[in-house]
This record gives C-alpha cells, sequence and structure tokens, in this order.
C-alpha cells in the first residue's frame, strides 16, 4: 500500500467586529447527517482561544470544504484552495437570522414546551447544523444564529404525537407553521356490502391523500390489529409527516372473494372514530390471454382497473404500490 500525504490548512475564525471566536467547531465536507450538540470528533476540531485551527490530513478527492459552526454565530462553509493550503484561511462569522414559527395539535391548539430541532442545512448539500428552540405557552418559538441562506429541515419529535418534519428555503417572509398529529390508530370496522355481516378475513394497508388528491400508500409500514371476530381493526399510520401539510388518511382492504375498497378519508384530527369499510363481492370476469399465433398465454399479468387508477410497472412486473393503483391483479392460467 501506498499512502499520500494529505493537506494540513490553518486557519482563524473572528466575529464581524473583528474579535476571534473560541470553540467554534471546523468540519471537514465528508461529514453528513445531524447532531444536537457541538462536538469534536474525527471529523472536525475546534478553534482555540486565539479563534486558530489547524486540520491536518485532508483530501482534495474527499474534503472540498469546511463547514464552521458557532452556537453564537451563522454557519459558514469555505472551499478549500488545494493549490495554495500554506496560505491561512481566514472565517468571519455574523450572528445570523432568527427563524421564527408557531406549533400546533391537527386542530390548531398551540403546543407548549416542545424542542424543535434543525436536522439539516442545505446550502449546496447536506451539513449539519446543531440549533434548537422550545416553544412558548403559545406555540411559537424561534431558532437564532439561523443562515440566511439555502434549505433547511426542521424536525419536532413529541411524546404523544407523530414525528414531523419540516423544509423551508431561508430566509422565511413570515413564521413558519408546524402541526403534529397526536398518535392514535386508525380504527375500522369491515362488513359485507350485500349482507351488513362482518368480514374477518383481509389484509390492511394504511395510506395517506397528497395534495394531488392521489393516495401514497404505506405499503411496507403498516402494522394493523385485525379482530377475526368482530371484523374490526386498528391501523397505525406511518411515524413521521411534514408538519407544513395538513394529512388525511385512507384505509384499503383487500379480502378473498371481495373486490378491492378504500376507506372514506379521515382527517388526522378524527383518528380513532371507527370507520366502516363495505365490501363488494368480486365480479367475475372471463377472458383468454394469447400470443400473436393466437395461442394461450400462461402466467400473463393482469391488473383490473377503474376509470381514475393506472397500472405502473416495476422491475417488469406490474406493481400496486404507487398512487391510484390498479383494483386487483390476476394471472392467466395454462388455458
Amino acid at each position: 500500500f501506498v499512502m499520500e500525504k494529505g493537506s494540513t490548512f490553518t486557519g482563524t475564525v473572528r466575529d464581524d467586529q473583528g474579535n476571534p471566536v473560541a470553540g467554534a467547531l471546523v468540519m471537514n465536507s465528508n461529514l453528513r447527517g445531524t447532531f444536537a450538540r457541538m462536538m469534536e470528533d474525527a471529523n472536525s476540531v475546534v478553534t482555540d482561544e486565539g479563534g486558530r485551527f489547524t486540520f491536518a490530513n485532508l483530501d482534495k478527492k474527499r474534503h472540498e470544504e469546511l463547514t464552521i459552526v458557532s452556537e453564537e454565530h451563522a454557519p459558514v462553509v469555505h472551499r478549500l484552495d488545494y493549490e495554495s493550503p500554506d496560505v491561512p484561511i481566514a472565517v468571519t462569522l455574523e450572528s445570523g437570522i432568527g427563524v421564527a414559527g408557531n406549533l400546533t395539535d391537527a386542530a390548531g391548539v398551540p403546543l407548549a414546551d416542545v424542542t424543535v430541532s434543525v436536522d439539516e442545512w442545505r446550502p449546496n448539500h447536506q451539513h449539519g447544523l446543531p440549533r434548537e428552540a422550545i416553544t412558548d405557552s403559545e406555540g411559537r418559538f424561534t431558532l437564532s444564529h439561523m443562515p440566511d441562506h439555502g434549505t433547511v429541515r426542521l424536525s419536532v419529535q413529541e411524546s404523544g404525537y407523530f414525528g414531523a418534519s419540516a423544509t423551508t428555503l431561508l430566509p422565511l417572509t413570515e413564521p413558519l407553521g408546524i402541526h403534529l398529529i397526536k398518535r392514535t390508530d386508525f380504527q375500522g370496522r369491515v362488513v359485507d356490502a350485500t349482507t351488513g355481516q362482518p368480514v374477518t378475513d383481509y389484509d390492511v394497508e394504511m395510506g395517506r391523500v397528497t395534495d394531488s388528491g392521489d393516495y401514497w400508500w404505506f405499503t411496507r409500514f403498516t402494522r394493523a390489529d385485525v379482530n377475526r371476530k368482530t371484523g374490526t381493526f386498528t391501523a397505525e399510520p406511518a411515524a413521521i409527516f411534514d408538519g407544513t401539510k395538513r394529512v388525511n388518511f385512507v384505509a384499503r382492504i383487500r379480502a378473498r372473494g371481495y373486490q378491492i375498497t378504500e376507506s372514506k378519508v379521515q382527517e388526522a384530527a378524527r383518528l380513532g372514530e371507527e370507520v366502516t369499510i363495505a365490501l363488494q363481492p368480486k365480479a367475475t370476469v372471463k377472458a383468454v390471454v394469447r400470443d400473436a399465433a393466437g395461442a394461450p398465454v400462461e402466467g400473463a399479468q393482469v391488473a383490473w382497473v377503474r376509470d381514475d387508477q393506472h397500472a405502473f410497472l416495476s422491475n417488469g412486473a406490474l406493481s400496486a404500490e404507487y398512487g391510484k393503483s390498479p383494483a386487483w391483479f390476476e394471472a392467466s392460467d395454462a388455458e
């Protein structure tokens, strides 16, 4: 193995008054993800009392820039010049801006004493940014010493509520509104549309209604508890939602001998109210799939769709995972 020596950069971090900034975190560009507190690790160094730092063994293929973060200043991204590594880096930090917002539940009631954190800052690509604020009695919060450009993603986690995230462009022109959905299961009852009797053998998929009116199904993430005696069920929606948008939910039921049926749309504020889903018996349609020579084709996949639905191809097969999915699938037999 031949190991090449990396480049060493030195520099000084000062505020906009020319005073050295001690304790600023200087991170190399391969640091991704989020963190809640200022900390020094293998990907970072901390400035000394004179605001000075030294970063050794940097590789221009992996480390294109440094990110400088201070608790009392807005962050700065400095692009490294590997042609002149001996020239000291001079970084100036400014106070930054405040990012204000308000936090409520789905019914608009303010939520107090809740922590709002910054997940990431994207001036060009993802950077960690240790910022958080706590809501006051009116649900208001302000994140201080924030950058005045790029996008940020905020995160809210509170006991008893689903998690929420909010992505916004900086600077804001008005306070950012975020709402949390109380952690409550979707509750339903499945019956035969003809007899009114409970249907007890079925599968449940949860979904949410998008801004365009399509349904986005949590196909891989639905956890449902079905009562095989009464035909009732409880299902938990996905755990994290866009906190800046109103979220509505829908359930989809698959039962042998019945058409796949979607529930009525349930508002987030009404989660927990039981929804009755009436299943129609599956109609019988007989058809034959043939090839160009007229021979029967065995194993051909057939999707039955309504006028407002679509069939999607995924890895060479019809898929039921996205948007307004096919009502059901069948495969042709040997005849």
